[in-house]
């Protein structure tokens, strides 16, 4: 008896463009949850386009609210939303400054060939069951000079970060530099 899996289209064409990390532990549904808050990464309104808003909400059974984690390499994955199958993304070019609008937008499809920077994650350990999570476009330790068209980026690391510290159901989530202070913490949970 031939066993046989069916996946759902846009996650067979990024696995068959994207390298895939030998670390099993990472595939599954999340929710990112901030530390400040206890809120979740949320796509303001499970819209589909491009430049849709990202902002933080209760961390309720929806899939706007889930996410998968995309391993890249050993070190960088992307995240990308359930309900839309697009990718979490730094707007705009480099180097990436502060407050910068994180939005959705179709995952990049082959992330060796340069510019998907604003779309790559890495976590960094920060205090107990918290991350860093350091975009790859603002990331001084990333490796760029091999890469057409990437810049080496030189100031501090920047990170995802809820704006303002606030606790409301739909404020923003942007980037800034990667200070230690619980609304630039999160964390991975099982969906």
């Amino acid at each position: 008896m031939k066993r046989s899996t069916v996946l759902a289209p846009g996650l067979l064409v990024l696995a068959m463009v994207l390298p895939v990390s030998s670390s099993s532990a990472q595939s599954g549904v999340w929710f990112l949850k901030i530390r400040h808050s206890g809120k979740c990464l949320h796509q303001q309104g499970a819209r589909y386009e491009d430049d849709a808003r990202i902002s933080q909400w209760s961390c309720v059974n929806q899939p706007n609210v889930k996410l998968r984690k995309i391993p890249v390499d050993g070190t960088y994955f992307l995240l990308q939303f359930v309900h839309s199958e697009k990718c979490v993304h730094v707007h705009g070019g480099y180097p990436t400054p502060r407050d910068t609008p994180v939005t959705q937008w179709t995952c990049p499809r082959d992330v060796r060939s340069g510019g998907a920077d604003h779309f790559l994650w890495r976590e960094e350990p920060v205090s107990t069951g918290y991350i860093f999570l350091i975009s790859r476009a603002g990331d001084p330790q990333a490796k760029k000079e091999n890469i057409p068209g990437e810049q080496k980026y030189g100031g501090p690391p920047v990170c995802l970060h809820q704006r303002g510290a606030t606790h409301k159901d739909g404020d923003a989530i942007t980037t800034w530099d990667c200070v230690d202070i619980p609304n630039v913490h999160w964390k991975f949970e099982p969906a």
